[in-house]
């Protein structure tokens, strides 16, 4: 009697329920246990003066070489909360979680393997670095969300383009201008805007994108072309919507603190980058530590497996990519500066243990059955 009710609630929505029960617990326990942060005070009062008087703080940030959506964003659940850290927290808990249906969503466009799919969000909930930066009110959290966001949507149209001919450049932009192609790109455009009115370091996201047109499915030069003219668009139209704060008379001193963080990169080449590469062992630590060592050796047995070899390969350069202007340029380097390089990690993490596991079960019932 119960046969036509046993679909009523899909096996997706179930897991996907008890991720968001567990993400849930885990981060709003004990949210305020951790000691504030200098950088969290600095924002929170960021935020109310912009409560106070919006016309004259909206853009006070950048006087410091900060982008204001952040502080934005902090203002309204100031008015939610009594207590003004747990506030300014919470919309970091709430980065985090859609954070993690991003990964998910991103994760399903390579496989239907539900296991597969919601491991990219359980890692999520439950690696450190994700852990302890989706339980602070840092900007890193939303830049690392919105590049993923532009990720995703330049993914699925990536992995969705067919075998392209075109005999034109005005052909190619025909095909880039197609419906379905725009709205992709327009919208991952416009989430890498986002990611830039939060961070200027977005930017450094442009490579790992170039690198994901690898992914395409056909193989060919046209193809090639046309998915770099996509992260091209996509990227200029995330630059035009950044372009808008050029109409405060702040802009100026969004560039004044790069100096404190980073060389000149004519002193790197002169040879500076001899002093800044020693580094590269420490950011390695961060990563073992932050991700266990665990994680990374599955990434480094997946890179030798025939089922994801390519996109644990394009995941992990992407990432690399990302960190080596870090790495090469940075007088000081925190590792929330490296948060946005855990999006391909993790990805490149999840199909590592999808093909470790299926290639390991396939062993196994071999040997039984032989």
């Amino acid at each position: 009697m119960f046969k036509k009710y046993k679909n009523f609630i899909p096996i997706d929505y179930v897991a996907l329920l008890v991720l968001s029960v567990v993400y849930a617990l885990t981060h709003l326990f004990g949210l305020l246990e951790l000691p504030v942060f200098a950088d969290e005070a600095i924002y929170i009062r960021w935020a109310q003066l912009f409560i106070d008087e919006p016309a004259r703080y909206a853009f006070f940030s950048m006087n410091d070489g900060k982008t204001p959506l952040f502080f934005w964003l902090l203002a309204p659940f100031q008015f939610l909360f009594a207590n003004q850290l747990f506030a300014a927290r919470f919309v970091g808990v709430l980065i985090g979680f859609v954070q993690m249906l991003v990964l998910i969503k991103t994760t399903a466009l390579f496989t239907k393997n539900k296991v597969t799919i919601y491991l990219s969000g359980l890692l999520v909930a439950i690696l450190p670095f994700w852990y302890l930066h989706h339980r602070m009110a840092l900007t890193d959290g939303l830049l690392t969300l919105f590049i993923s966001v532009s990720m995703f949507f330049l993914l699925k149209d990536l992995l969705a383009q067919k075998n392209v001919q075109y005999a034109s450049y005005l052909e190619l932009w025909q095909q880039l201008l197609e419906k379905k192609t725009l709205q992709n790109i327009a919208i991952s455009g416009l989430f890498f805007g986002l990611a830039l009115l939060s961070k200027i370091p977005a930017i450094l996201a442009i490579p790992s994108f170039l690198v994901l047109t690898v992914l395409v499915p056909v193989k060919s030069k046209n193809n090639l072309f046309l998915a770099l003219h996509k992260v091209g668009l996509s990227t200029a139209i995330g630059l035009g919507l950044f372009s808008l704060l050029l109409f405060s008379p702040s802009f100026g001193q969004l560039f004044s603190r790069g100096g404190d963080f980073l060389l000149p990169l004519s002193e790197v080449l002169s040879g500076k980058w001899q002093e800044t590469l020693p580094n590269i062992p420490n950011y390695i630590a961060y990563f073992s530590s932050y991700t266990t060592i665990f994680f990374l050796i599955f990434i480094f047995f997946g890179l030798f497996d025939k089922k994801n070899k390519i996109p644990v390969h394009v995941f992990l350069w992407a990432a690399l990519l990302f960190i080596f202007p870090i790495a090469t340029l940075g007088k000081v380097v925190y590792a929330r500066y490296l948060l946005p390089a855990l999006i391909f990690l993790t990805l490149a993490g999840v199909f590592a243990i999808e093909a470790v596991f299926v290639t390991l079960y396939q062993r196994v019932q071999q040997k039984f059955v032989q």
